[in-house]
């Protein structure tokens, strides 16, 4: 459903990936094809490592839209080796947003219907203003490039590894 081009979801029991043909064109089929189909089978082959977080947990559900998102990103992203150098985007400025809305998302005042949204918009909207995919792909990065010689070696599923086995409780990523 709009906003999403594809997305993943259980369908009789299984994972299955959907397309809003409504949303695809030939030139964007062609251009943005792959990448998008990497991006969603790793959503499928990450989900049994994400389970499902409790409603009211925010924080945490951002945390996991994070890491989620960022690791789909990720690995849909045709030059990935090179997206921490990418010219147009200030990391800084989108760690920064991510905190802001991690300390609204903590503020008790602010209704459940507004943090919501914040959930909301943290994932949709155009590919560079998702903050919470954004704050994932670079955090993904950075893990990457730290990483990059135990990731040749053994694959790139170990990415979800070091993120799963982060310490209890830590909202950031590892770095």
């Amino acid at each position: 459903p709009s906003p999403y081009d594809a997305w993943t979801a259980k369908f009789n029991g299984q994972t299955a990936i959907f397309f809003n043909a409504n949303q695809w064109g030939n030139s964007n089929l062609h251009k943005q094809g792959l990448p998008v189909i990497k991006h969603e089978v790793t959503h499928a082959i990450m989900e049994k490592y994400f389970p499902d977080i409790p409603t009211k947990d925010y924080a945490k559900r951002l945390n996991q839209i994070s890491i989620d998102e960022g690791i789909a990103h990720f690995i849909g992203q045709p030059n990935r080796e090179n997206i921490l150098n990418h010219p147009k985007r200030s990391w800084a400025n989108i760690e920064k947003e991510y905190q802001k809305v991690l300390t609204e998302l903590n503020n008790p005042k602010l209704s459940d219907s507004k943090k919501e949204e914040l959930l909301q918009q943290s994932n949709t909207g155009s590919y560079w203003k998702k903050f919470g995919a954004m704050y994932g792909l670079y955090r993904a990065s950075k893990v990457y490039q730290n990483s990059k010689n135990v990731i040749m070696k053994c694959g790139t599923h170990r990415i979800i590894f070091i993120l799963k086995m982060r310490p209890s409780g830590t909202r950031r990523l590892p770095v």
